[in-house]
């Protein structure tokens, strides 16, 4: 009897550390993955900007200019980095003039995600687009991350709040995965 006793126990010791062990994997798995969440703030060129006109035919109305902008970023994630971007004005100069602007900024000091300092860099994919009269604004994504950054993913809108002093609302979710 006595050793019928003691082998309950001990299988029964076994189930219970196995299913804290699972109880602990889930938790930690849960702690890596987080849900999206909303963030949103601006961004704002410091000058001066470094602009590099790479082709304007005489007969065109047409820009095309590469641009190197310092910017600081002030809201869920925060800090400053290049822009570079290349960027095509078309019909400069008429009522019809527009851009698109295809661009990578790079934070690599000050950073802060969701109120929190990190160490690293983080860099985001922006394209954008300008039109005369219309609302201006364009698209951004999280393409990389390095150090703490390393996992966070995000994605969301621009749009161009002042010009020629340059400030820019973004808004999107953003999330780490493991």
């Amino acid at each position: 009897m006595k050793g019928g006793e003691e082998l309950k126990k001990a299988v029964s010791t076994v189930l219970l550390l196995g299913l804290m062990l699972l109880a602990s994997a889930s938790t930690i798995i849960a702690v890596q993955a987080s849900k999206p969440i909303e963030v949103k703030g601006r961004y704002s060129a410091l000058p001066p900007p470094s602009f590099n006109v790479i082709a304007r035919d005489g007969k065109s109305d047409n820009i095309n200019q590469d641009i190197v902008i310092r910017t600081i970023w002030a809201g869920t994630i925060s800090g400053t980095g290049n822009l570079e971007m290349n960027f095509t004005n078309l019909n400069v100069g008429t009522h019809e003039e527009t851009g698109v602007g295809h661009g990578v900024v790079t934070l690599t000091t000050g950073i802060s995600v969701f109120g929190v300092v990190k160490t690293g860099t983080l860099t985001i994919k922006l394209h954008n687009v300008v039109a005369a009269g219309d609302k201006n604004g364009g698209v951004w994504r999280i393409v990389d991350g390095t150090g703490d950054l390393e996992g966070l993913h995000g994605e969301g809108t621009l749009e161009l709040v002042s010009y020629p002093i340059i400030v820019v609302a973004y808004a999107g979710q953003a999330h780490y995965e493991p």
